[in-house]
């Protein structure tokens, strides 16, 4: 159901609420609505611009209060630590991570995304994507998919990122190795008894390189919090950034949302460290040959833009025989990583198996 009024207002609590009858709105993943969560109503979230790079120098110059781009708020959990962006009116709410009931009477001012990638799957349809996930893995517990408990506090959460694009700039010094080839005597045994043979033998030709190389770089992605691994955050990658849309509080209703926690400056950092096997594979390229000796590399960093974005994952927990095991499901993909049981007698088998049959392949041998 649509309508032409005003989509949303404000509870006493903060929340946003729906004109027609006055019950909580939340984001349904996979539209662009706002869903009423007791008539039904569905509410459309207003199109925003497009979704702008910012100057990485001119950022670093502002602190966070002077950015013109607007501020979020944040609100520091006094039990677990974890930091949360709160939307502007709400005054209180659980921790996302702990569960602990916080007040947001003492939130600060944190820098506003840029934008958002929206919840693609439903919380239904993350269920599903894990259940199949825990049925498909290998050497897993007899029973693991008939027994192992979903709790119901099945997450969303918004997850920060940065991103950078660049153009890097290497001047380096190496060398150029060429392989060639020549025919050479080697004495060897064959049937018992030394014989010489002609062999062809390669060698190489060393030559000094040097030069410059240049190579654009685009939306290098940086985990931005502590609450997600980051082996979790690269495993569960590729996003669809394409469909990032200028940032709302609308896309963060009913879910929960992390502020990032590592800094633009210490981002770029561990940027220009997953930039850096590209640039070495440039430079070794550029360099040519068979082989390649790289002496020096010096790379500037030019055009240097930024985003400040938030990525949907879904958060949970399966337990099997008694132990817990955290889960995180890429909420555009269905992308499922994180800790599982083994089973030892399975794992057990298999290396039997393949001792006997390297025995036997042994045996064959002789």
């Amino acid at each position: 159901m649509h309508s032409d009024k005003p989509a949303t207002g404000r509870g006493e609590s903060g929340r946003t609420v729906c004109r027609q009858c006055g019950a909580e709105l939340r984001f349904e993943p996979g539209t662009a609505e706002l869903r009423c969560s007791h008539c039904g109503a569905a509410w459309p979230i207003p199109p925003g611009g497009g979704v702008e790079e910012r100057d990485y120098a001119a950022a670093l110059e502002q602190s966070a209060g002077e950015r013109e781009t607007g501020e979020v708020f944040e609100v520091s959990c006094g039990q677990c630590g974890a930091r949360t962006i709160v939307p502007e009116h709400r005054t209180a709410g659980p921790c996302p991570f702990c569960g602990r009931p916080m007040v947001y009477g003492h939130a600060t001012r944190r820098i506003r995304p840029d934008a958002v990638l929206p919840f693609g799957l439903s919380r239904r349809r993350a269920v599903e994507c894990l259940r199949g996930w825990i049925a498909r893995l290998w050497f897993a517990p007899a029973g693991l998919g008939h027994h192992a408990r979903i709790d119901d506090a099945v997450t969303g959460l918004y997850v920060p990122f940065w991103t950078y694009d660049a153009r890097a700039h290497t001047r380096y010094t190496g060398e150029r190795g060429d392989h060639y080839y020549t025919t050479e005597n080697r004495t060897v045994r064959e049937g018992g008894r030394v014989v010489t043979r002609p062999q062809r033998v390669r060698h190489t030709r060393w030559s000094p390189a040097g030069g410059t190389v240049e190579l654009p770089f685009d939306d290098i992605l940086v985990h931005a919090g502590k609450s997600l691994p980051d082996r979790y955050a690269d495993l569960i990658e590729p996003w669809d950034l394409a469909k990032l849309v200028p940032y709302s509080d609308a896309y963060l209703s009913g879910f929960r949302a992390e502020s990032y926690q590592v800094g633009l400056e210490e981002g770029f950092a561990r940027a220009k460290g997953l930039m850096a096997p590209a640039v070495e594979s440039a430079v070794r390229s550029h360099i040519g040959g068979d082989e390649q000796r790289i002496h020096s590399a010096d790379t500037e960093y030019t055009d240097l833009t930024f985003k400040y974005i938030l990525l949907p994952v879904w958060t949970s927990v399966f337990r099997f025989r008694g132990r817990a095991y955290p889960i995180v499901i890429n909420a555009r993909t269905g992308e499922v990583q994180g800790e599982r049981p083994y089973s030892a007698w399975k794992i057990a088998g298999v290396s039997a198996l393949v001792l006997v049959a390297a025995l036997l392949a042994l045996l064959w041998l002789r």
